[in-house]
C-alpha cells in the first residue's frame, strides 16, 4: 500500500512537472495578428486573422474585408479597426464576433444563457461537429475535452471543455482569453492530442507570421509595421488613416488595395519613401534655437530632405541631402527607439541628421549624428518640449508626388509644410 501511496504522488509529480513546462513553453508562444473590427461605440464585433485576409477594400459607405476562403466581411465606414496578437492562424473560424450570450457545456449539453438560434459547433482544427437550427437554451451534444468554437445566432465564442461525458465541466472564453491565457491553450492542445490522437500546435516564437501590411495607394506601395498601428479607419473619400502608436497620424489617399507579408515589400513610391520617412521623419523642435525653431524631415528616393522654420517666422531654409552623401553611420543611429532626423541650429551652417537620446554621466543628453558620420551632442533639457524628447505628433498625408506634413506646436499652434519632389 506504501508503494502504490508513494508510486501515485510520483505519478502526480511528473504530472506537475509537465504541466509546469507546457506553462513555460507557452509564454514563449507568438500569436498571429488579427484585424479587430469595432462598431462606432467601439464595442468589437469581430475578428480576422490576418493571414487569412487576402485584400481590403473600400467603397463609399463600407470596408470590405476578403478572405483567401473565398468568404466576404463587409463592415460600415463608420467603424474603426485595430491589431491585437491572438490565438490561431485563422485554419477553423475565420471571424469570431463578441457574443451577446454566453455559454456552458455540462449534462451532455449545450446550455445558452438566452434563447439561440442556428448552432454550429467546430473542432478548433475547423471541423463540423455538429448542427442544430431551431430556437433553443439547451443543446444536447456529446462532446469529448478540448477546445471549441461554438456559433449562435452570428455570434461565435471559444468553448473549453474539460472533461468527457455527462455532468463534464466546461468554461467559456472569448477571443481573447486563450491569447492572455496561453497555458491554457497550450495544455488543451496538449490533452487535445493524447485524447484524439492529433492537434493542431500552437506555433513557436520564431514562426513567420505575417506582420507588414503592404498599402497600395495613389498608385505606390508602403509597407507599414502592423506593430506600430493604434487604430486605422477608411473615410468616405477613400483615404485610409492610421493613428500610430507614437502618436503620429498617417493619410494616404487614392487608396486600392492591400496586402500582408512575413516581410516588409520593398517601398515602391515613386518619389518619396513614405515607411522610412514614418519611422525617423516628420516634425521636431530644432536644439539650440531661440526662438524655437521646429524642423520637418522626409525620405526621398534620392536622399534627405529638410525643411526649418523658426518658430517667429524669422527665418526658415530648406536642405536637401543626397544618397551619395550620406555615411552607413546615419542609419545605425536609427537603430535607438526615439531615433528621428532632427536639426541642430547652434551651428553655421545648420546640422542636420539623426537626433536619438541616451544618459551620460547620469545626465539626459541629445545626440546627432550627422550624413556624413560625425555627431555631435547637448544637454538635453535645453532642447526638450514633449517629455523629454524633441519629437513633435506628426500627421503624415500622402498625397500624389506630394508629402504633406502638420503638426500642432506646444503653443498649440499648427504648423505645415508640403514637401515637392526633386
Amino acid at each position: 500500500m506504501k508503494r502504490e501511496f508513494t508510486f501515485k504522488r510520483l505519478v502526480a509529480a511528473i504530472f506537475m512537472m509537465f504541466v509546469a513546462i507546457w506553462g513555460m513553453n507557452a509564454q514563449d508562444q507568438v500569436y498571429p495578428w488579427h484585424v479587430v473590427v469595432k462598431n462606432a461605440n467601439g464595442t468589437e464585433v469581430a475578428s480576422h486573422s490576418v493571414e487569412l485576409i487576402s485584400d481590403l477594400q473600400a467603397t463609399a459607405d463600407s470596408a470590405i474585408f476578403l478572405l483567401s476562403t473565398g468568404s466576404r466581411y463587409a463592415y460600415p465606414i463608420t467603424f474603426t479597426f485595430s491589431f491585437a496578437q491572438r490565438e490561431g492562424g485563422g485554419t477553423a473560424i475565420q471571424t469570431v464576433a463578441a457574443p451577446k450570450w454566453n455559454v456552458f457545456y455540462g449534462n451532455s449539453a449545450l446550455n445558452f444563457t438566452q434563447q439561440v438560434n442556428n448552432v454550429a459547433i467546430y473542432s478548433v482544427s475547423g471541423v463540423l461537429v455538429n448542427r442544430f437550427n431551431g430556437n433553443s437554451k439547451t443543446i444536447p451534444v456529446n462532446l469529448s475535452q478540448g477546445l471549441y468554437i461554438v456559433q449562435a445566432d452570428g455570434n461565435a465564442a471559444k468553448l473549453l471543455v474539460a472533461s468527457n461525458g455527462s455532468g463534464g465541466a466546461s468554461m467559456q472564453s472569448t477571443v481573447a482569453n486563450t491569447a492572455s491565457q496561453p497555458e491554457v491553450a497550450n495544455a488543451v492542445q496538449t490533452s487535445m492530442s493524447a485524447t484524439n490522437g492529433s492537434s493542431t500546435p500552437l506555433k513557436a516564437a520564431t514562426a513567420a507570421f505575417k506582420q507588414y501590411w503592404n498599402i497600395n495607394a495613389g498608385n505606390t506601395i508602403t509597407p507599414i509595421d502592423i506593430g506600430t498601428v493604434n487604430t486605422f479607419h477608411i473615410t468616405t473619400d477613400n483615404t485610409i488613416v492610421f493613428d500610430m502608436k507614437d502618436g503620429n497620424t498617417v493619410q494616404m489617399t487614392n487608396y486600392q488595395s492591400t496586402s500582408f507579408s512575413t516581410q516588409p515589400t520593398t517601398s515602391q513610391n515613386i518619389d518619396w519613401d513614405v515607411a522610412k520617412t514614418i519611422l525617423y521623419g516628420g516634425a521636431t523642435y530644432a536644439w539650440g534655437s531661440n526662438p524655437p525653431a521646429i524642423t520637418w524631415a522626409a525620405v526621398h528616393k534620392n536622399g534627405l530632405a529638410f525643411f526649418s522654420v523658426v518658430m517667429d517666422n524669422s527665418f526658415s531654409e530648406v536642405q536637401r541631402i543626397n544618397n551619395s552623401d550620406i555615411d552607413p553611420t546615419l542609419w545605425e543611429a536609427a537603430n535607438n527607439p526615439d531615433s528621428r532626423l532632427a536639426a541642430f541650429f547652434v551651428y553655421t551652417p545648420i546640422k542636420y541628421g539623426m537626433s536619438y537620446s541616451g544618459i551620460a554621466d547620469g545626465w539626459q543628453m541629445v545626440y546627432l549624428m550627422s550624413p556624413t558620420g560625425v555627431r555631435s551632442e547637448s544637454w538635453a533639457g535645453t532642447w526638450s518640449y514633449n517629455n523629454n524628447t524633441n519629437i513633435i505628433p506628426t500627421t503624415f498625408i500622402k498625397d500624389g508626388t506630394k508629402l504633406i506634413m502638420a503638426c500642432v506646436d506646444y503653443n498649440g499652434e499648427t504648423w505645415s509644410y508640403s514637401f515637392i519632389t526633386w
